[in-house]
Parts: structure tokens; C-alpha cells; sequence
């Protein structure tokens, strides 16, 4: 019987509502909800409140992006340029397009262009650092990890 409050417990715990996990274990929303407050008088106060606190904002974070794709979804899709400008703007904020920009230098002299942003690389060559940079750093990494699984 506690595998069942623990499982319910914990999908409760991801986020889900009490009626969603009533759906998918086809039970009562009244069983999964005494299953969850069975679990959270077995945990001090202060763990309670956390793990309470814990579901609100996955929930919370759920609808806000809910909301926020209809809202972007209503933009995109209008035949109101200004609409359809606004969407654009979000969207590309959303998704990084819109940074602090990227100034360009050209010296027509050496033939140069240099690019300067926002922790955005120069050159090729500071590209090609970085990513030796992170192979190395994922190479220390596993022959830390291989060891310490051998032991």
C-alpha cells in the first residue's frame, strides 16, 4: 500500500493535480488526495511547506507558459501588422534573437571586419578555443567519473 501513496506522492510532487493522476490510475481524485496527505504527515513542517511551495510554482510555471504560448500564438497568427510586429519582437526576445546586438569594424586597409558583442567570440580561431576548452573539460570529467565507478 505504500508503493501506491509514494507514486502517487511523488507524481503529485512533478506537478500533476490530483484529478490528472485520479485520471491515469483510474481511482478517485478523493484517494489520490488522502495518498498525498497521508505522505505529507510523515514529513516535518518545514518539508511540507517546501514541498507545497515546490508544486504551486511547477503549476504556476505551467500556466504562465500555457498562457504565454496562446498569447504569442494569437500574435503570430493576426492580420494586423502591428499585432504581427509585436509577436515578432517577443518571439525573437524569447528566443535570443533579439541580444545586445553585434557592432561590426571593417578596415578596409588589412581587409578585416571585426565583430564585437556581448560574450559572443571574434574570430574563428576563439571559437575553435572555446570548443576545445569544453572537450577537455568533459574529458577531465569521465576519467574523474571512470575511476570512482571502478572503486
Amino acid at each position: 500500500m505504500q508503493v501506491i501513496h509514494e507514486r502517487r506522492f511523488n507524481a503529485w510532487k512533478q506537478g500533476l493535480s490530483s484529478e490528472a493522476i485520479a485520471e491515469l490510475e483510474e481511482v478517485a481524485p478523493f484517494a489520490v488526495e488522502r495518498s498525498v496527505n497521508y505522505m505529507l504527515s510523515l514529513l516535518p513542517d518545514v518539508e511540507v511547506l517546501r514541498i507545497r511551495n515546490l508544486h504551486i510554482a511547477i503549476n504556476s510555471q505551467k500556466e504562465r507558459g500555457r498562457k504565454y504560448a496562446l498569447a504569442m500564438e494569437r500574435l503570430l497568427a493576426s492580420d494586423n501588422g502591428h499585432d504581427l510586429d509585436r509577436g515578432m519582437t517577443h518571439f525573437e526576445r524569447a528566443v535570443g534573437l533579439a541580444g545586445g546586438g553585434v557592432n561590426v569594424t571593417v578596415d578596409n586597409r588589412r581587409q578585416t571586419a571585426i565583430l564585437t558583442g556581448k560574450d559572443q567570440p571574434t574570430s574563428f580561431e576563439e571559437i575553435m578555443d572555446q570548443v576545445r576548452k569544453r572537450l577537455l573539460a568533459e574529458r577531465r570529467e569521465q576519467t574523474q567519473i571512470a575511476p570512482q565507478e571502478n572503486s
